[in-house]
């Protein structure tokens, strides 16, 4: 609050004040969701162009169904009381949680274990190319890794790879409209670009949000924040996280 012009409050707080005594409630599209929620003001100088750097989708063109669950609304006495130290009735989705000590990582290689402490097989570097059904029930998958294919009969499969992908992998394949219908799913990929600085550290925030349109980074973060093994003994790194689509031509540039 201190470094932003006063005229720049004033209309957040105009904003603010006039929504309270509207009596609309729109529920259409995240634009007018943010608009009710926030005011144009800070809809125009954050939520805009952020939200369609990340999502590749204007705010007018999309649902406001998940905004509830991840934006909390504006309250400036939760504001107020935060800059004093004290806990207002602010949410957030995600105020505290747990990180591993050795970095995400850790996480899938604790998986590892237990997969391998069960008697389980982990392939690396393998490919799926098909995925058998009987009816609506899935039998087996044939890999490929180097020249190499194997069928793999199995009794369940759980599956992560995006829905359009899965469908093209079926085998008898689906009907023409079902395929169709996985194609035009969208969906939106990262890419992170991870940068080693000599220096003990660059910031105390968690993440660092980058509205501005002239840059494609959507976020920055610093992982040493997270753990202290994250980063060698007097360095610090900072991951720029980057927004973009599979096959666009972010996710083909290379990381110069």
């Amino acid at each position: 609050l201190k470094k932003l012009p006063v005229g720049f409050l004033a209309r957040i707080f105009k904003d603010y004040l006039k929504n309270k005594t509207s009596n609309s409630h729109p529920n259409g599209s995240l634009e007018e969701w943010l608009i009710n929620k926030y005011g144009p003001t800070l809809y125009n100088l954050f939520f805009k162009t952020y939200s369609s750097k990340l999502w590749g989708v204007s705010p007018d063109g999309m649902a406001s169904d998940w905004a509830v669950e991840r934006i909390p609304p504006l309250r400036p006495t939760s504001v107020l009381l935060g800059l004093f130290g004290k806990k207002g009735s602010f949410r957030h989705y995600a105020a505290h949680y747990l990180y591993p000590k050795e970095g995400i990582g850790q996480i899938f290689q604790e998986m590892a274990r237990h997969i391998k402490s069960y008697g389980g097989d982990i392939w690396l570097n393998s490919t799926v190319e098909k995925i058998y059904l009987d009816g609506n029930q899935v039998k087996a998958v044939e890999t490929r890794k180097d020249k190499k294919r194997e069928i793999l009969e199995l009794d369940w499969l759980l599956a992560t790879i995006p829905l359009p992908s899965l469908v093209n992998l079926l085998h008898p394949p689906l009907a023409p409209d079902l395929r169709e219908l996985a194609r035009r799913l969208r969906y939106r990929s990262l890419r992170f670009l991870n940068l080693l600085i000599d220096a003990q550290g660059i910031s105390d925030n968690t993440w660092i949000y980058v509205p501005d349109k002239d840059f494609i980074i959507g976020r920055i973060q610093e992982p040493k924040n997270r753990s202290p093994y994250n980063a060698p003994p007097g360095f610090t790194s900072l991951i720029l996280e980057i927004p973009c689509s599979v096959g666009d031509h972010t996710w083909q540039a290379d990381a110069q």
